[in-house]
């Protein structure tokens, strides 16, 4: 955690609540823990004498708890669902059907045993509408060690392998893995464990995707992604000869805060998508 001047904040994320106080008007608060900070809140931030902020420092062994909940929400999402947008560690996941919902107990058990992460759900074999929220990931503190995570994401993986058991990859002539975020360190591992010769497209890999060799990649990360430190990840990714094309103030989603430069930038990477698929 740093203090620094809230004009040069835009980017970074606030490590506590930032409440207005509006005598017999309002107390709430105007931006929670977690937030992203862009050019837009500035004159907010300031209007209510926040002159300098405490934001979040990458620390080595530490990641930040929406990266975290990003982790336990790959662990627990199956399909036929859909998560909400993640808010101060947490993230739903909602039904796209009607249907019945199937728990893996000994899992769920397994990864609420390790402490300052929680998956809560409802119960497991009853029937479910469209809309209904099945389940919700939290993780408690604001920064929580990588040690921690890697316990949950070794469940994780397992989840992958038993998804992925079923197909003899050896089958096909070409194999193409398409990940983003936590998942680019799953499909990573996955094809290095099973000597699988596959091109692979990253989506804002993490530095633990380059735990794993990539003979044949495409990578994309903007300057603004607070779930990295951006020239470490480039510089594992340029070690590797992987090419990674990097966005100017671009977050984890690949989004500024300029709708037309959104556009611009997802017609580039859609683009260059493309040519990758394209390439013999």
């Amino acid at each position: 955690m740093k203090l620094i001047k809230t004009e040069d904040a835009v980017g970074h994320v606030l490590c506590h609540d930032i409440t207005q106080i509006i005598k017999g008007v309002t107390k709430d608060a105007v931006f929670r823990k977690g937030h992203i900070v862009t050019e837009e809140d500035i004159p907010v931030l300031l209007s209510v004498g926040k002159e300098n902020l405490y934001v979040w420092e990458k620390e080595e062994g530490m990641l930040h708890e929406n990266d975290a909940a990003e982790i336990l929400r790959q662990i627990c999402q199956g399909e036929h669902m859909h998560p909400s947008d993640v808010k101060e560690g947490k993230i739903e996941l909602i039904a796209d059907i009607d249907g019945v919902l199937k728990i893996e107990r000994e899992k769920l058990r397994k990864v609420n045993s390790l402490g300052e992460i929680m998956i809560a759900c409802r119960h497991g074999d009853f029937p479910v509408k469209k809309g209904d929220k099945l389940a919700g990931t939290r993780v408690i503190p604001l920064v929580i060690s990588e040690e921690k995570m890697q316990q949950a994401f070794e469940s994780l993986y397992e989840q992958a392998e038993k998804s992925l058991s079923a197909i003899d990859f050896d089958k096909y002539d070409e194999i193409l893995f398409v990940a983003k975020s936590v998942g680019t360190i799953i499909a990573s591992a996955y094809a290095e464990k099973h000597s699988i010769r596959c091109r692979q497209i990253l989506y804002t890999p993490l530095k633990y995707t380059y735990n794993f060799v990539h003979r044949d990649a495409i990578a994309f990360i903007g300057t603004s992604d607070p779930w990295s430190i951006v020239p470490e990840v480039q510089a594992l990714s340029q070690k590797q000869q992987v090419p990674m094309y990097t966005y100017k103030n671009a977050n984890h989603s690949l989004e500024t805060t300029d709708t037309l430069e959104n556009l611009k930038i997802l017609q580039d990477v859609m683009g260059k998508t493309k040519g990758f698929l394209e390439r013999k």
